[in-house]
């Protein structure tokens, strides 16, 4: 499973092995496929993401990869976030489902990170918090405008290197929305 897994993981991966490994004897190697079929809005995805739904595997991301092809899945996502510590789980187990959600959080619609990300930000973890900046800064492109809120909250963060993190991000992300004239910039290069 494990070159299978590998192979998934190519960028430019061949499309018939991403259908023939949904049927895959692994769980791993299935849910990898889906994940790649899911984040380019194959519907065929769906069967093997409900199945790792209902078998609590990858919760966060299969939620969040349902959500995205348009099934109403949020709330197993936001579930994920309000569940209280099992008592026989360490904090640290508790934090690991949160920076789950935190890593699956870019899958989800634009409009659906709403109800997600404010909470993510203000975590009283800082490696769930430092998780979202992951997975924001591995969205790459530029930043859309909804999760500027998020970055300013956490360019606040009481701990350094999430805020120093966060502020890039955001300056970043200022910084490619700003459109310069292009006269100015023949200008500011005659000076």
């Amino acid at each position: 499973p494990a070159v299978r897994l590998l192979l998934l993981q190519r960028p430019n991966v061949d499309a018939a092995l991403v259908e023939r490994s949904l049927s895959d004897g692994s769980p791993e190697v299935r849910f990898a496929a889906a994940r790649r079929l899911a984040q380019r809005g194959d519907t065929r995805a769906r069967s093997v993401l409900t199945a790792a739904l209902q078998q609590h595997h990858e919760v966060a991301q299969a939620a969040a990869l349902l959500t995205a092809l348009g099934e109403p899945h949020l709330e197993e996502l936001l579930h994920e976030l309000e569940l209280p510590p099992d008592p026989h789980m360490d904090p640290a187990g508790a934090a690991a489902r949160r920076v789950a959600v935190a890593r699956a959080s870019m899958l989800l619609p634009v409009a659906s990170r709403a109800a997600v990300l404010p909470r993510l930000a203000r975590d009283l973890a800082p490696a769930v918090r430092s998780a979202l900046l992951d997975a924001i800064a591995e969205a790459g492109g530029s930043t859309p405008a909804p999760l500027l809120p998020t970055l300013r909250v956490l360019s606040e963060d009481p701990q350094p290197l999430v805020r120093a993190r966060a502020a890039a991000l955001l300056a970043r992300a200022l910084h490619s929305s700003v459109r310069t004239d292009p006269d100015e910039d023949a200008t500011q290069a005659a000076d």
